[in-house]
């Protein structure tokens, strides 16, 4: 008896999982098949990242050779490769910012205003691309093109880039004559870097001279 009940209760088990199988079968297949190629994908991806950055570094070594050796068409030649080939990898950023300092020390200021815009509608990292809008800012400023560098540095900017920002919306506005724009980017400015810093003690310089220096604190 006991052997019966017990093939009757294997049985009913049995029953049970044909019916669960029956009832939910094809939806935990089509879940587990999703999952997998979720799990595959992500392995996938993270495999041709690895790939992509090693094969950029190679040509991000060619090309800081020939920076150094000053070869601006050389380094040219390969900035161009690296952004047709891996141009969201972070190797390529950097490449953009030494394709566009040597391009500028050279009096090549196109050149260095498309490797620098390049990286500001790029991929990349925000802190790569607000260095860019950083330095090409600053180029717009020189050639009077006051309003091009508002307009860059107006956005959203990473952390330790706003006081920075801040500061060259300044100049910009000096050089239009808005004054208490002005003022209101160096305060924003000197507020935001840290206090014995340099660039904080020459942004208190442009205050003094606007009337507006900061209050400073005493130490008893």
């Amino acid at each position: 008896m006991a052997t019966q009940h017990l093939d009757l209760n294997e049985q009913e088990q049995l029953a049970n999982i044909k019916h669960f199988w029956n009832r939910y079968g094809k939806w935990l297949s089509a879940v587990l098949a999703v999952a997998a190629l979720a799990y595959l994908g992500w392995t996938g991806w993270n495999y041709w990242q690895n790939n992509q950055a090693q094969k950029s570094a190679v040509l991000f070594d060619e090309l800081s050779k020939a920076v150094a050796a000053n070869d601006i068409d050389k380094t040219d030649r390969v900035f161009a490769d690296m952004k047709n080939q891996f141009g969201a990898t972070s190797y390529t950023a950097q490449a953009a910012l030494l394709d566009a300092r040597l391009n500028y020390s050279a009096l090549k200021t196109d050149n260095a205003k498309a490797a620098l815009q390049w990286l500001v509608n790029s991929k990349a990292e925000a802190a790569y691309k607000d260095l860019a809008r950083l330095r090409l800012a600053g180029i717009h400023i020189e050639a009077k093109k006051y309003d091009e560098a508002i307009q860059l540095l107006s956005g959203n900017m990473s952390p330790a880039f706003v006081a920075l920002a801040a500061d060259r919306l300044g100049d910009a506005y000096v050089l239009q004559n808005k004054l208490e724009e002005a003022k209101a980017q160096y305060l924003k400015a000197y507020a935001g870097l840290n206090e014995g810093d340099d660039y904080r003690k020459m942004v208190e310089v442009k205050l003094a001279r606007m009337g507006a220096a900061p209050e400073t604190k005493v130490t008893p």
